[in-house]
This record gives structure tokens, C-alpha cells and sequence, in this order.
């Protein structure tokens, strides 16, 4: 197949050079999910928590690995590269199977996770008064959850934090239930995000295997008549 039979399949080179700079699109897109609730927990002072670490973590890294993955499908498209187009689409089989794990991940722990944070506002609630620390979570928290306590205001022996309060009305959702809710909005979010992502990248990866099989079928045949026409006398 000579160069003009390859010009036939622009309009795939085309659809699959745009599909990996929408590959390249999500890796940033799952780098600023990751920076985002990264910097929400770090506000909470929850970012201890080696469970929800891990899966922030594995998101930057997953978006880190996609970046470079659309970069080599774009040139491969480009170049016409049978092997280019191979390995970025083997790194995408590979990229899918990650990031499905990582979303059952976040299904399977959100209990732990749940537990986790539970016993961690109860005991910034208990020292409330007592670490400055603490304090500045728990007001943190109360004024952008608007809750109160671990599970009502009446958690607190002594006084009502003014962080409580919003617009001078008492909050009287306990932070352990605003809490639950913050987090499985945000495991939704990161499942969402993520699942979708991993379900478009089966459209770069398989129509990146046919492309490839065809330039390399195309490279074989110009090969073949190349040989043929030096055989003849």
C-alpha cells in the first residue's frame, strides 16, 4: 500500500489524533481532581488519613501517566507509527484496568473511610478546648460543613464554638452526618470522573490497534513491491 492508499484513512487519523488530545485532556483533568480534594482535606486537617492519601495519590498518578500516554498516540498518528500506536494503546489497557480499580477501591473502603473520620472529629471535638490545633480544624470544619459537635451541639461540656453558627442561627447537623456527606460526595465525584474517563479511553485504544494493524499492513506491502520491483532483471 503506497502513500496515496494511506491518505485514505485521514479522517481516522484524524478522529484518533483528537481522541488522544482528549486522553491528554483527562490526565489533567484527573491531576486537578486530585490537587482539588488534595487541598479539601488538607483544609479539614484530615490529610493524614492514609486511605483517602492513597487514592488522591493514585489519581495524580494515573493523570501523570495519561499525559504522556496521549502525547505518544498524537505522534504516532502523526508519524504513522505502527509502534507508537501499539504501546499507547497497551498503556491504555493498562490505564483502564487502573483507574476500574481504583473506583471499586473507593466503593469498598468508603465504610473505613467513614469510621475513620468519625473517630477522628470525635476526638478533635473532646479537645476542642484544650488544643489550639484541634480548634482550628473543628472551627474550620463547623463553618464550612455548618455543623455542630460530633453528633449536635450539646457534644460540648462548656460552650458553643461561635463557629456553629451561620448567619447567628445554630447549626444543629452533628459533623460526623456532615462529614458522611462531604465524603460520599466527593468518592461520587472521583467514581464519576474517573469511570468515565476510563470508559471513553476504550475508543483511542481499540481504534488505535486497527490503526496500527493498517500501517503496518501498509509498511509490509510497499515493503513487498519494493523487493519485488529489485528481484526483476
Amino acid at each position: 500500500m503506497n502513500k496515496n492508499d494511506i491518505s485514505d484513512y485521514n479522517c481516522f487519523r484524524i478522529i484518533l489524533a483528537v481522541l488522544h488530545i482528549l486522553v491528554l485532556s483527562n490526565g489533567i483533568g484527573l491531576i486537578v481532581l486530585g490537587i482539588c480534594l488534595h487541598k479539601e482535606v488538607s483544609n479539614l486537617g484530615y490529610n493524614e488519613d492514609k486511605i483517602i492519601s492513597g487514592l488522591i495519590i493514585t489519581l495524580v498518578i494515573l493523570g501523570c501517566i495519561l499525559i504522556p500516554t496521549g502525547i505518544i498516540g498524537i505522534l504516532g498518528v502523526h508519524d504513522n507509527g505502527h509502534f507508537k500506536l501499539t504501546v499507547c494503546s497497551f498503556l491504555l489497557i493498562l490505564l483502564i484496568i487502573s483507574q476500574f480499580t481504583c473506583g471499586i477501591s473507593a466503593v469498598a473502603l468508603r465504610r473505613k473511610i467513614y469510621n475513620t473520620y468519625y473517630r477522628k472529629i470525635s476526638k478533635y471535638v473532646s479537645g476542642y478546648y484544650r488544643i489550639p490545633r484541634y480548634q482550628r480544624s473543628v472551627d474550620f470544619m463547623q463553618m464550612k460543613l455548618q455543623c455542630c459537635g460530633i453528633k449536635s451541639p450539646y457534644n460540648y461540656p462548656w460552650y458553643i464554638p461561635d463557629s456553629c453558627y451561620t448567619n447567628y442561627k445554630l447549626n444543629k447537623k452533628g459533623c460526623s452526618e456532615a462529614m458522611g456527606l462531604f465524603f460520599q460526595k466527593y468518592l461520587l465525584i472521583i467514581l464519576a470522573v474517573n469511570n468515565s474517563f476510563a470508559c471513553f479511553q476504550l475508543f483511542p485504544c481499540i481504534l488505535g490497534f486497527v490503526l496500527a494493524k493498517r500501517f503496518q499492513s501498509a509498511k509490509d506491502t510497499e515493503n513487498l513491491t519494493m523487493n519485488m520491483s529489485f528481484s526483476k532483471p
